[in-house]
């Protein structure tokens, strides 16, 4: 029986080296290894910035106007 995270059910292709880089993270908990967090709570808060910067939004999620 496979596990959740293994079934596709929309037949949509995984992002190209997402596959590789799930099965490194598995064989990286497996043997116990570990990293820090606060870096990879930077990464996400910059890509969310991005994300909303790309929207027009501002960091609290309103929408700016173009005057702003």
């Amino acid at each position: 029986m496979s596990s959740p995270m293994s079934t596709n059910t929309s037949g949509a292709l995984a992002p190209a080296g997402w596959l590789e880089s799930l099965a490194r993270s598995k064989a990286q908990i497996a043997a116990g290894e570990t990293v820090e967090l606060l870096p990879i709570l930077d990464r996400l808060r910059a890509t969310a910035e991005r994300l909303e910067a790309a929207e027009g939004r501002s960091t609290d999620g309103s929408r700016q106007s173009a005057g702003e």
